[in-house]
């Protein structure tokens, strides 16, 4: 059991396939659009339950509960060998450029 006021994110559907438009490409259409929502929860609950949370700005959002203390998290991607050499080489062609 989750306790009211805990941090956590919902999953909420804004847009049912059903409803998307036909000019979209198969898969794309085949997907319903989905909100990932942080906030607080107003009451007690258990995981992949219904819920209402109160964002961060006061904004009342329902729908599925998906996660507790979720992070921020970002990645730019794998490691790539060929971007590691781009800056050294700028750097070189700029400083070409000042000499002249």
């Amino acid at each position: 059991m989750i306790k009211a006021n805990t941090f956590v994110m919902i999953e909420k559907i804004v847009l049912p396939k059903e409803f998307r438009s036909s000019h979209l490409p198969d898969a794309t259409k085949a997907v319903d659009v989905k909100a990932y929502i942080k906030g607080f929860l107003r009451e007690d609950a258990n995981m992949n339950q219904p819920v209402t949370i109160i964002t961060s700005l006061g904004h009342q959002e329902s729908g599925t509960l998906i996660e507790v203390h979720p992070s921020y998290s970002h990645s730019f991607g794998e490691y790539i060998e060929e971007m590691a050499h781009i800056g050294p080489s700028l750097f070189d062609i700029l400083k070409e450029g000042e000499e002249e």
